[in-house]
């Protein structure tokens, strides 16, 4: 009883200030974040461990916080929420702490960590204020929220040592784990050595849920309107393979691949293109008759004005030696 007593005024203390004290104007030059801010699996695959920092950045005379976390707890588990003390150094010794109270069922820490110093003054500067520790328990995705409400907490609070409230922003961060990962994209002939009225295979390496049930290379002459082509496991292995019909020169496709399952859930890749090549032409262009005897009248006239010269040059030169 005496703990949840120290806890209330501790925590009412630290929201005092909001309700007491306006909030600057001016536009907040702190920025409390989730680092790393995204992360997307695997890894982590579904039964490991992540954790991710919470940062300050361009913060003045920090001398409180009180922050908690929200999450999605049918993809994560919490597991620990711990204060990091290189931001405050030393006088991190001194400093009274709050445990929160981590909630795995709905995805929330309430009552949030709570931190003061026990100084005159903050602390100024950059650095980790706590780390968050989360267990992955299935695919899907979960945003990990700093600014959330919840009961008669409304985000986080900064505190500087007149306990006044610091304005800052907030970077929330985000896991994912797909149900499906799809790489290894080839396509052959590859995207340049496409010919007219010729097929092109794209094979795929497809890992992930158990429940996959369709997996499809859908493309497009128009990049609106998409066919589908049911693509074909390739034995022993993750891969599957598909074909583009063949199509006429000069034409544009583009194309993806999509991945679901039977709960709904899916993946699709970004859109691939290659475009069919232009053959030249080598055929010999057509004439009219008439220009055909004109053309052949006129190289008979040069080779003869060019033999009766050479002839005439052979006689002057005979008789220069009479």
């Amino acid at each position: 009883m005496k703990n949840e007593v120290v806890l209330a005024i501790f925590v009412s203390l630290l929201f005092l200030p909001l309700m007491l004290s306006p909030i600057a104007a001016t536009s907040p030059e702190a920025t409390l974040s989730v680092s790393p801010f995204e992360i997307v699996g695997p890894p982590p695959d579904v039964g490991d461990t992540f954790s991710v920092n919470i940062t300050i950045t361009g913060v003045t005379d920090l001398q409180g916080w009180a922050i908690g976390v929200a999450w999605n707890p049918s993809v994560l588990e919490c597991l620990s929420f711990t204060f990091d003390h290189s931001f405050f150094g030393p006088a991190f010794i001194s400093a009274l702490t709050v445990e929160g109270t981590i909630n795995n069922t709905l995805g929330v820490i309430f009552p949030p960590y709570g931190f003061t110093l026990t100084t005159i003054t903050g602390v100024t500067g950059s650095g980790t204020l706590a780390k968050a520790t989360f267990r992955v328990k299935a695919h899907g995705f979960s945003s990990i929220r700093l600014n959330y409400t919840y009961n008669s907490y409304e985000g986080p609070v900064l505190l500087d040592s007149y306990e006044c409230p610091i304005p800052f922003n907030v970077i929330d961060g985000y896991f994912e784990l797909p149900f499906f990962l799809i790489d290894n994209v080839v396509q052959s002939p590859d995207e340049f050595e496409v010919n007219p009225n010729e097929e092109v295979t794209v094979t795929a390496t497809v890992t992930g849920s158990a429940d996959m049930q369709t997996v499809l290379l859908r493309y497009s002459t128009d990049n609106v309107n998409f066919a589908n082509v049911t693509m074909s496991p390739i034995e022993g292995t993750n891969s599957y393979a598909g074909s583009i019909p063949e199509q006429s020169e000069g034409t544009y496709i583009t194309y993806k691949i999509f991945v679901s399952d039977s709960n709904g859930n899916f993946v699709e890749t970004d859109l691939y293109e290659y475009r069919i090549d232009i053959e030249p032409s080598w055929e010999i262009p057509e004439f009219p008759t008439w220009v055909l005897m004109l053309l052949m009248l006129s190289i008979i006239i040069v080779l003869s004005t060019a033999i009766s010269k050479s002839n005439r040059h052979r006689r002057e030169t005979d008789y220069s030696h009479c």
